[in-house]
């Protein structure tokens, strides 16, 4: 599976569900089309969505990704990145993408 290249980059674990969601959402993106994800709070959208970043970071780095959170949910991204133990080039990568999205 596609989440399973992520190696040590993503220390969290994904359960089942959440696995083939990052492996639709990639596989989606591949196809160039934009995703909406949206479910009930604490299925775990954030790391979700954290883990497919890191997926597109691998393969190429890409130079935009489009989130739309409220901006009260800035601090619980930053606060997840940290709790997952990221890799240092990792959690870089996703903290300057979180910092930017308040912009």
């Amino acid at each position: 599976a596609i989440v399973d290249s992520l190696g040590g980059e993503l220390r969290g674990s994904l359960r089942p569900y959440q696995r083939v969601g990052v492996g639709w959402l990639h596989f989606l993106g591949r196809l160039g089309l934009g995703v909406c994800l949206a479910d009930d709070m604490g299925l775990g959208k954030t790391i979700q969505v954290l883990a497919l970043l890191l997926l597109y970071h691998r393969e190429q780095p890409r130079p935009t990704s489009l989130l739309v959170v409220p901006a009260s949910l800035l601090g619980n991204w930053q606060a997840e990145i940290e709790r997952l133990g990221l890799s240092p080039a990792g959690r870089k990568h996703l903290t300057e993408r979180v910092q930017g999205m308040g912009r």
